[in-house]
């Protein structure tokens, strides 16, 4: 290769050989419009992959859909679809940072590899930081809506309500439901039953006497009722955080995937890219 060369070429063995009087050892190792545009690909493809597999159905993240109790596992069919459109993005988006980045000239083989790489991972962070901050804004948003769309506060429907509306459940026909102040008196009885995983002795007896007096029943009898919905109730939060769980983890694994993918791709871009030679 001539002195005056810029372009570098490729030794026989595959080292980078830089051409004479070119050094870009201390040169930015970050081209930026190259994560960017990678992290830009992952983002859109990632949107687009999603909006194909809820279509198909099959990233659908409710574990209560099955007739079985699935709270602790997701269908293997969303698991796989995460899984592959992390790598089919991470890819994409990687590949093209790394092919798209600034030449560098005059640095071992070894530090274009970790350029390349971190080019890849800086995309794929960038992307995922990018996605987390707009779904952000847009519940903000959804919520500010719903929020303005219900002016009486007191519509609003709490996690305990269905439950509070079990033990005041009557046992014949009344024609005077529970007033507000009656049922949220029962619903803090119950909110911090299940914080302190257990009924305290008087609000067993609070919660029967204002079952009791709401549905007709005797007073053991409504005790009783309070200690099985709040039985219930706990083991529906319990099976609630399970599933969180076990989704975060699927969550986790697939970002790990989609992670690898961008990283692993930029190298074969960048390699692609340091063996264009000049016509």
């Amino acid at each position: 290769m001539h002195p005056s060369d810029p372009f570098p070429s490729l030794s026989a063995t595959g080292a980078f050989v830089a051409p004479v009087g070119e050094d870009h050892t201390f040169a930015s190792g970050i081209s930026w419009s190259a994560v960017f545009g990678g992290a830009i690909v992952i983002a859109s493809m990632s949107f687009i992959l999603l909006a194909l597999g809820t279509g198909l159905g099959l990233s659908s993240m409710t574990p209560w859909s099955a007739p079985r109790d699935t709270t602790k596992v997701i269908g293997m069919a969303t698991v796989a679809w995460l899984v592959i459109m992390q790598m089919i993005s991470g890819g994409l988006g990687g590949y093209l940072a790394g092919r798209i980045r600034n030449r560098w000239l005059g640095i071992h083989t070894d530090e274009t590899y970790f350029r390349d790489t971190l080019h890849g991972f800086l995309a794929w962070g960038l992307a995922l930081c990018g996605t987390i901050a707009f779904l952000a804004a847009a519940s903000s948003v959804m919520a500010g809506g719903a929020a303005a769309s219900t002016p009486d506060s007191r519509q609003e429907v709490s996690t305990n309500a269905y439950f509070v509306d079990v033990m005041l459940r009557p046992t014949t026909p009344i024609t005077t439901p529970a007033s507000p102040e009656v049922r949220g008196e029962l619903e803090r009885i119950l909110t911090r039953t299940l914080l302190m995983a257990g009924f305290a002795r008087d609000d067993m007896t609070a919660a029967g006497r204002i079952i009791s007096q709401q549905t007709g029943i005797a007073q053991a009898a409504a005790e009783q009722r309070a200690v099985d919905v709040a039985g219930m109730a706990a083991k529906a939060a319990e099976d609630a955080k399970d599933a969180v769980g076990h989704s975060l983890l699927w969550v986790f694994v697939g970002l790990l995937v989609g992670a690898f993918s961008a990283s692993f791709a930029a190298t074969l871009g960048g390699r692609t890219r340091d063996q264009v030679q000049r016509a």
